[in-house]
């Protein structure tokens, strides 16, 4: 079992590795013990695909995914969890 601060920063280092390349607005974090509940978006579907693809390459599994078009974006609600 992970820490909050151990899995943030997973969190953040994948977010990093692909923010600028899929143009992503995080609107929240927050960590359970259990599970990493993430709102955001990207500019496009493709781009919130990648986004996906990055966090499961950062050894990120994606329990739920919710997906949405709003005002010219991709909007999107995941829960994550570090692979075990």
């Amino acid at each position: 079992q992970q820490t909050p601060a151990a899995k943030l920063t997973l969190v953040l280092g994948a977010f990093n590795k692909c923010a600028s390349q899929v143009h992503l607005t995080v609107d929240s974090v927050s960590i359970s013990a259990s599970v990493i509940n993430i709102t955001g978006s990207t500019s496009s579907r493709d781009n919130t695909l990648k986004l996906f693809d990055n966090l499961r390459a950062n050894n990120l599994d994606i329990l739920q995914q919710r997906l949405d078009s709003k005002a010219g974006l991709d909007v999107f609600s995941i829960s994550v969890m570090p692979k075990k």
